[in-house]
């Protein structure tokens, strides 16, 4: 971004200096124009011997910036003063050069552009080269980064553990659906990729319950039409953010390469690529998006505290599949996620593009109804024809899946910050890995990256965007940290309890006759872009008077009926 500082005595950063520098020796190594051939300019034309307009930082001139260094940290340059007609910083009457001819200098990346009256400087242009970021991680939310910021001017470097999905397959070791939701889709249009997305995924209107004896029964997300959580596969998703990332000329992707070193101090990344070569980039910011297990937060805290741990919860998650009906077809009802909740472990499905359900099974690692319990054929048939009867009936693969597919630990990843000086920085779930319970993993990650872009775009250095970052979202990353793991419960013990359906039939009630004043937590959180922590504030607020008005609602039918 471009500075305009006034040259004039009493003004800006440079006051009292460039007017009395002389064109010829200044001592920068611009070379001057002639008129005829010089470039176009925005910088507004000052009669000299005038005084100078002040503007404040956001002026009719432009954003009044500090001096950047190629780091973007306000280093000021250091010009000799000099006196000129006898006084310090004095401004040429247009009368002692009656010939005079404008000239400006070249912009230049990284030098001061300087626009010259009668010989003398009026103003200084500083424009600073692009920033170099580098991205470990391409996952989803690294090339969604790298969007952004190319979009704004910026060099970016994207590397890659993995190779290149969009040649090799799909291979992320997770799960292969995700929920997109309003704060993933936000993220999406920023870089242009929300309608071809939108055109991938299958729109889920509610939840569809499963008892033990196969009965169902369904509940729908919102009262208001249009509000669907929407299920995308991963591996479309990381390829087209992929491709958009490449279309860009200021993306650079490495797939195959493995970080051997990251020195935070120095926004310097040493790496690896398969032949064996070892490569050293250095740059003005990493970016960590390498996921749970971040390279990138073990640097940073070796210099300061910033892992404050993974914790994990007793359960574990395995992925099934029920397959697409002879005709292509659904086998359950497609606009639904399906939950077959049974106490302290359940099975939920997500539907495909092509027919068919990613199921999974969240289940404790230990007990007498867990994975560990559950390890034979035999047990395997045994415990799903007990516990999801109307299931295993639609999956001929049950038990080779089930004894090829891993056990997935879930946790929840916990900073005590994100930022390192305004050098390296956190985002997804390098930062705030979550249990995927919300549906809000990958949703909160491209919200990071909006967040991210808009601090560093918004901001005159990088210390001061990172710790605006940091200060915005890490609440954010512990909010919905907080909040998967109650929806977690919430899914698991109460969705099969009539008492709680009932309650959610009365919020939904509610939310129909006043929507502007009562909207359901889950909505706020799925269908808004409220930050986390709000929701978290409102529905608190929100919740004693909805449980009075139930239970008033409740004496009132009580005194009617007798």
């Amino acid at each position: 971004m471009a500075d305009q500082q006034p040259a004039g005595p009493g003004h800006g950063t440079s006051a009292g200096f460039a007017g009395s520098v002389r064109l010829d020796r200044h001592g920068c190594p611009a070379c001057t124009i002639p008129g005829t051939h010089r470039l176009p300019s925005t910088t507004a034309r000052v009669r000299a011997g005038s005084e100078l307009p002040h503007h404040d930082a956001f002026g009719p001139l432009g954003p009044r910036l500090p001096t950047l260094d190629h780091r973007g940290r306000g280093r000021r340059i250091r010009l000799p003063h000099h006196r000129v007609h006898g006084r310090r910083g004095g401004l040429p009457s247009p009368r002692d050069d009656p010939n005079r001819s404008d000239s400006v200098v070249q912009h230049l990346r990284g030098l001061p552009s300087v626009r010259v009256h009668d010989g003398r400087c009026l103003w200084i242009r500083f424009v600073s080269r692009p920033r170099h970021i580098i991205i470990i991680g391409g996952g989803l939310a690294g090339p969604l980064l790298g969007c952004l910021l190319a979009d704004q001017g910026s060099e970016v470097t994207i590397l890659e553990r993995r190779g290149d999905p969009r040649a090799d397959g799909y291979d992320g070791g997770r799960s292969i659906n995700l929920a997109l939701s309003a704060r993933g889709i936000e993220a999406l249009a920023r870089i242009g990729l929300d309608d071809a997305v939108l055109r991938t995924v299958v729109p889920m209107q509610g939840r569809m319950m499963h008892d033990p004896e196969g009965r169902t029964s369904f509940s729908p997300y919102s009262v208001i039409p249009g509000e669907t959580i929407n299920s995308v596969s991963r591996g479309h998703l990381n390829c087209m953010v992929l491709d958009a990332a490449e279309a860009r000329t200021a993306v650079a992707l490495h797939f195959d390469v493995e970080c051997t070193s990251i020195d935070v101090d120095r926004s310097r990344v040493s790496y690896r690529t398969p032949d064996g070569s070892e490569h050293t980039l250095d740059s003005d910011l990493v970016v960590g998006a390498d996921g749970a297990g971040s390279m990138v937060r073990a640097a940073m805290d070796q210099r300061e505290r910033t892992d404050d741990g993974t914790e994990f919860i007793e359960s574990g998650y395995k992925e099934l599949t029920i397959p697409a009906g002879p005709d292509g077809s659904f086998q359950l009802r497609p606009d639904a996620l399906h939950i077959w909740p049974r106490g302290h472990y359940m099975l939920i499905a997500l539907p495909n593009e092509d027919g068919s359900f990613t199921c999974t099974c969240f289940w404790p690692h230990e007990g007498p109804e867990s994975f560990a319990a559950v390890q034979t054929p035999e047990e395997i048939t045994s415990f799903f024809r007990t516990n999801f009867a109307d299931a295993a009936e639609l999956m001929p693969d049950l038990v080779e899946e089930y004894l090829r597919n891993p056990v997935g630990p879930l946790g929840t990843v916990r900073c005590r910050r994100y930022h390192h000086r305004d050098s390296a920085v956190l985002i997804g779930d390098a930062a705030h890995a979550i249990v995927p319970f919300f549906g809000q993993g990958m949703n909160a990650s491209f919200q990071d990256c909006l967040r991210l872009a808009d601090c560093i775009a918004g901001h005159h250095t990088m210390r001061e965007a990172l710790e605006s970052y940091d200060a915005l979202q890490r609440p954010d990353g512990d909010a919905i940290g907080q909040l998967s793991l109650r929806n977690f419960i919430e899914m698991r013990d109460h969705t099969a309890s009539p008492a709680f359906r009932l309650l959610q039939r009365f919020r939904k009630r509610l939310n129909r006759m006043f929507p502007r004043w009562y909207v359901p937590l889950y909505n706020m959180v799925s269908f808004t872009t409220i930050p986390y922590t709000r929701v978290i504030t409102i529905d608190r607020r929100r919740r004693w008077s909805v449980l009075a008005i139930a239970f008033l609602t409740v004496l009132t039918l009580g005194f009617l009926v007798t």
